[in-house]
């Protein structure tokens, strides 16, 4: 980004930005993750949905939740948890831990 910033833009510290080096408007970040969902071949997801994503994943990588919270902007734990709730990943292994219990 450095490398393509022009000395006239303000500084806002993005990544993504309009070739005038202003924030790019939401409604344009969610067309632009629309159309890249339809290039790639696979459903169209909101566009938050990737917060929700990147919780899961975080949370099934075993990152503390103080790393997670930071991570995302959440000030609470209830908010982190609400957002990484149970994934795939950990249902399985609770019912294999569940599953290994029962057989003792």
């Amino acid at each position: 980004m450095a490398a393509e910033r022009r000395p006239d833009w303000p500084f806002f510290g993005l990544v993504f930005v309009t070739e005038a080096g202003l924030p790019l408007h939401p409604n344009a970040v969610r067309a632009l993750f629309a159309d890249a969902c339809d290039r790639v071949g696979i459903p169209r997801r909101r566009f938050h949905d990737l917060r929700h994503a990147t919780a899961h994943l975080l949370s099934d990588l075993g990152v503390p939740i103080e790393a997670r919270k930071l991570r995302l902007g959440h000030s609470t734990d209830i908010m982190a948890a609400h957002y990484s709730g149970a994934s795939e990943v950990q249902d399985r292994l609770a019912v294999e831990r569940l599953e290994a219990a029962i057989k003792g």
